[in-house]
């Protein structure tokens, strides 16, 4: 089997940290390319009739800072370059 590229998902959960530790040991091992993954989560918009309101809720919520994606970012690239794993965020 041959990997070029390996796709991780970067949170800070406590599960991340071994996703994070499996996909670095992966690359590793098969000289691939390690791509971090952070997902933003999005509240869920209630029924509102105006669509000008949703556009407004979808842009205050883009706007925000997501949760633990520093965090998350920085433990990619400690884990890459601690590992001299070749990634991307």
């Amino acid at each position: 089997m041959m990997l070029k590229g390996i796709l991780v998902h970067v949170d800070s959960s406590d599960s991340s940290e071994k996703r994070l530790e499996t996909a670095v040991y992966l690359a590793k091992s098969y000289d691939a390319h390690l791509i971090g993954l952070f997902v933003r989560y999005f509240a869920p918009i209630p029924d509102i009739p105006s669509p000008e309101l949703i556009e407004q809720i979808f842009e205050s919520q883009e706007k925000a800072p997501a949760k633990g994606a520093d965090k998350a970012e920085q433990m990619f690239y400690n884990a890459i370059g601690q590992e001299g794993v070749a990634g991307e965020w």
